[in-house]
């Protein structure tokens, strides 16, 4: 337990759970349960500090936040499974509660996109898996799907021979989204089927009218023609999500 220990930092981490916890998760009737957490910190009882936290937390439903400063703190003092504990709750709540998904979702394995360095499309069936992807610019929303993620277009070679991005993402890119949010009206859904029948993958997609007020940025809902669809073959759904890496 002592090797390769941090105490500074540790002590730091969970400072910041505790201000954390108290800021934004402390119920009222809980107003005494953390004088043993604070008598562990005023004699410096880090480890102890930590497992006053960690059941703080979880009798009071601590969010996603409290769970990766816990976490950095377990990392710090050396506790690597309470590390891999915390890190799971992190990513639980988040994805219970900060990522917008229909309620069938719910519980599934959730993918992230974040990596993605080009467009996508997330073809809406049951498959088992949500993806979620960070949308909307600036505003830095997050949406999930379940379904299965088929890559658009791969990367294409410049006059020189060099690798360069994924053209519909570019093109999309330069939409200029602006600040409203990356709103998706119908003038943008008017572009971006004009950008489908640029690439011979993407003439089976157009923007589903009908879920224009749900669509943003990185995150368009999507008409499939199953007829014209060219990457893959009985292809069950006609609904799907159009992503791509977000602005922000």
């Amino acid at each position: 337990m002592g090797k390769g220990i941090d105490e500074a930092a540790g002590r730091t981490a969970l400072d910041d759970a505790r201000r954390h916890l108290l800021l934004f998760n402390m119920k009222e009737s809980a107003s005494g349960q953390t004088f043993r957490l604070d008598e562990c910190l005023s004699r410096n009882d880090l480890f102890a500090a930590f497992s006053e936290l960690k059941v703080l937390g979880d009798e009071w439903g601590a969010d996603h936040n409290f769970w990766r400063y816990l976490g950095d703190a377990a990392h710090d003092l050396g506790l690597s499974d309470d590390e891999e504990r915390c890190r799971i709750k992190s990513d639980q709540d988040y994805s219970a509660k900060a990522i917008q998904m229909p309620d069938t979702c719910k519980g599934l394995p959730i993918i992230e996109l974040y990596s993605i360095d080009q467009a996508c499309l997330i073809l809406l069936a049951k498959s088992g898996f949500v993806y979620w992807n960070q949308t909307a610019g600036v505003a830095c929303g997050q949406r999930g799907e379940e379904g299965v993620l088929v890559p658009l277009l791969d990367r294409v070679q410049d006059e020189s021979g060099s690798l360069v991005e994924c053209p519909l993402h570019l093109a999309l890119a330069d939409l200029a989204w602006g600040p409203v949010l990356g709103i998706v009206d119908d003038k943008r859904a008017d572009e971006i089927d004009a950008l489908f029948r640029r690439f011979y993958f993407t003439e089976c997609l157009s923007v589903d009218r009908s879920r224009l007020l749900e669509s943003e940025e990185a995150w368009v809902y999507v008409r499939i023609n199953p007829f014209k669809f060219r990457l893959g073959v009985n292809v069950a759904t006609e609904a799907g999500v159009l992503v791509w890496p977000n602005s922000d």
